[in-house]
């Protein structure tokens, strides 16, 4: 997603980050939480968990298929209720995966503002 890499590159500026992965998805990808360690020895806070900071701004969605993590469902409805990032706006949202499962007419008729799906 571009909003996201953008909203990525600006607040990590070349730090690392800490990965734990829970496996991998169909397509031998890496599942995984992304965390950013806090740097400053003088504050005792936990890392900043990415995934739930993207989909807390509206930034990414929840894939439930892959993650049962009742935060980043809630973090989502929320988003959506406020109308952050990709849930503001007029425009009609579609899951990734389900984008993926429309035929080339439903596409078409998606761009076209017919046949939408509400998420």
């Amino acid at each position: 997603m571009q909003v996201t890499s953008r909203h990525n590159g600006d607040n990590l500026g070349g730090k690392m980050v800490r990965l734990v992965t829970h496996g991998e998805d169909r397509y031998d990808r890496t599942i995984a939480d992304t965390h950013l360690p806090v740097d400053d020895p003088l504050v005792n806070l936990p890392d900043l968990f990415l995934n739930r900071e993207l989909v807390r701004r509206g930034l990414a969605w929840h894939y439930k298929e892959y993650s049962d993590d009742k935060r980043l469902a809630d973090d989502e409805k929320n988003a959506r209720l406020k109308k952050l990032g990709l849930w503001g706006g007029s425009h009609k949202v579609i899951a990734p995966w389900d984008w993926r499962k429309l035929s080339k007419v439903e596409r078409d008729e998606f761009r076209a503002g017919k046949g939408v799906r509400n998420q």
